[in-house]
């Protein structure tokens, strides 16, 4: 895998539910092929996000990419690779900031979910964007997708990786890494699937196998 985010095809997003825990799901999407494990904890306490970060950090081992959602504090006190921000997050250029003087600068994204916002988001110099949704999320069903044809343009404009997102699976992966997108973020496709691995084994085949018709 290429250093950093431009050798990920695969980002698995942890969370937890009345089946499996958020080490149970990294566990099986790197044993599947992710490359890059994102900890999302939105229901933990910031006491048990730093002890899940500290058990899934242990399994990436320095070769899948560790990232953390949303949490400055928790990517720094973790030693995390990456942070990923939202739209209504801490200022990128603030992070960068504080990361530098901490030592060890983050990689990091920014979620967006138009065309205007992508343009906007390279300008601020992150490391990647995700793009999305691009299909019905039952994770955030408020949120209107955005569809294919808009993350090919977005693809195009912009000259930073572009991560999809929303409601991918194994049904249309291979349209959306038909539309440009370096690679593609996941949630419910590993969290909820009855086979975890096998589904990230599934997705990661899918991807390459998309990747090496268009070569």
């Amino acid at each position: 895998m290429e250093k950093g985010i431009k050798g990920v095809r695969l980002l698995v997003l942890t969370d937890s539910n009345e089946f499996r825990s958020h080490e149970e799901v990294a566990r099986a999407a790197i044993e599947g092929g992710a490359q890059a494990i994102q900890l999302r904890t939105k229901r933990e306490s910031t006491k048990e996000a730093l002890e899940i970060g500290k058990r899934i950090k242990a399994m990436c081992k320095g070769k899948v990419l560790f990232i953390v959602n949303d949490r400055l504090d928790l990517a720094m006190a973790l030693g995390a690779d990456g942070l990923h921000l939202g739209q209504e997050d801490m200022p990128i250029e603030f992070v960068k900031e504080l990361s530098k003087k901490s030592g060890k600068e983050l990689m990091i994204g920014l979620s967006t979910h138009s065309l205007e916002q992508a343009m906007d988001a390279e300008k601020r110099k992150p490391h990647y964007i995700s793009f999305g949704p691009i299909f019905p999320s039952r994770k955030k069903p408020s949120s209107i997708p955005v569809g294919t044809e808009k993350l090919r343009n977005a693809c195009k404009r912009v000259n930073i990786p572009v991560i999809a997102i929303g409601g991918i699976n194994r049904d249309n992966v291979e349209e959306v890494m038909r539309a440009g997108a370096q690679g593609v973020a996941v949630v419910s496709a590993i969290s909820e699937a009855t086979d975890p691995k096998r589904a990230a084994q599934e997705l990661f085949e899918k991807i390459n196998a998309t990747i090496n018709e268009a070569l």
